[in-house]
């Protein structure tokens, strides 16, 4: 069963410049890993919602972090 995930416009612009902010600084590639780790979390968190509640009603997954090496070679 798929869970429905609920993504506040403010979030959304953060994902955004987010991403804007390491195709611009760093490399589109390095965005694009950002981006991609993003859905995937989505689509892990409509699955099974129930991860660390942060308060009240959020739970949240934390998402992949890069590594320096990441953002250096890539």
């Amino acid at each position: 069963m798929a869970f429905k995930i609920i993504i506040f416009d403010e979030a959304k612009a953060d994902v955004e410049h987010s991403y804007l902010y390491y195709k611009t600084k760093v490399t589109k590639k390095v965005a694009d890993n950002f981006f991609k780790d993003f859905k995937s979390s989505l689509n892990t968190i409509s699955k099974n919602p129930y991860f660390k509640i942060w308060f009240e009603d959020f739970h949240a997954k934390l998402m992949k972090k890069m590594s320096l090496s990441d953002i250096l070679y890539n």
